[in-house]
């Protein structure tokens, strides 16, 4: 109940107002996931920029608990007791949708996620970023796609704290 709360509030007071179309027809999307996790190839995926991700992680010097509830995935402060790992994939933006609580269209040139797509694992605002946990504001813009479409060009799965740490 308390969580739910929690959530709701998150959602009413977090707004991602800063979104942007991807400057270019390509682009690198991470995909945060517990090691040892996969997905079907028709299963959506809740991917964030690479480049923002790692900007974001270097300027808060983040550890992979604080990351965690930056990307909305886990609530706690304290280290996981589970292995996480990041997967790049270099995707077509055209293959890109926002999990966007509701419409339709395009939002900042990348299309709304259909209702059925819109389920992806991990809190987030319903207007295009993740939900940090930690303080119930926005935290990274959020897009979804396919695993089939994500894993088209090949992929590199990096532990957590080595993309982390860039070592």
């Amino acid at each position: 109940m308390i969580w739910s709360l929690l959530i709701a509030t998150a959602a009413a007071q977090s707004t991602c107002a800063d979104l942007a179309a991807p400057e270019r027809d390509r682009l690198s999307v991470a995909w945060v996931s517990p090691m040892g996790r996969s997905v079907g190839r028709k299963a959506h995926v809740a991917v964030v920029p690479t480049a923002e991700l790692r900007r974001w992680a270097e300027a808060e010097q983040a550890d992979v608990a604080r990351t965690l509830q930056a990307l909305g995935l886990r609530r706690a402060a304290d280290p996981p007791s589970t292995a996480w790992k990041v997967t790049v994939f270099d995707v077509a933006a055209a293959d890109l949708c926002r999990p966007l609580a509701a419409g339709e269209g395009a939002v900042a040139g990348v299309p709304v996620c259909l209702t059925a797509d819109r389920h992806v694992p991990g809190r987030y605002d319903g207007d295009g970023c993740t939900v940090d946990l930690a303080d119930a504001t926005p935290g990274l813009q959020v897009y979804s796609l396919t695993w089939e479409a994500a894993a088209a060009q090949g992929f590199c799965v990096l532990p957590m704290t080595r993309f982390l740490t860039g070592r």
